[in-house]
């Protein structure tokens, strides 16, 4: 048997790392993007936005996640 607080350790860990995690990617991404020199403009931000959405969705689909 394993006990209540190794359980709660192993969770606290484990989020930990996954927020750390997350937000390396979102920086290092985000310092990407800003080398690309991109239109200010965002005249299709809301389209590429949604593209982003659908094909994260389609992609759980097809894992099967």
């Amino acid at each position: 048997q394993q006990s209540a607080g190794l359980v709660v350790a192993v969770a606290v860990i484990f989020g930990v790392v996954t927020l750390a995690t997350m937000l390396g990617c979102v920086t290092l991404t985000t310092l990407g993007v800003e080398k690309l020199k991109l239109p200010t403009s965002g005249r299709y931000a809301q389209a590429v936005a949604g593209a982003s959405v659908a094909a994260c969705g389609a992609a759980v689909s097809l894992i099967g996640m």
